[in-house]
């Protein structure tokens, strides 16, 4: 039973995302933190910076902005920005 209504629970995951990532409202905050995301994944100093900070305040991972889904990659960019506040 579960092996049949796990792909439906994830299709609908996947479908809510979608819909949420398209809202007008949601389209610039994506954006701007996928924006904040490669500004310090592509610069050598920040990113050493942000890597320094992290390792302080017991952050153990790196921050991240694409992954295979969408809806797992948006899970993740905006965990990456809000775990940095």
């Amino acid at each position: 039973m579960f092996s049949q209504t796990l792909p439906c629970f994830l299709h609908k995951l996947t479908t809510i995302i979608g819909k949420i990532s398209a809202y007008p409202t949601m389209k610039p905050v994506i954006s701007q933190t996928a924006q904040i995301v490669s500004f310090f994944d592509g610069s050598h100093y920040w990113g050493g910076q942000l890597d320094q900070e992290a390792r302080l305040m017991n952050i153990n991972h790196t921050m991240k902005t694409h992954t295979e889904s969408r809806w797992y990659s948006l899970i993740l960019q905006g965990l990456s920005v809000t775990n940095y506040q």
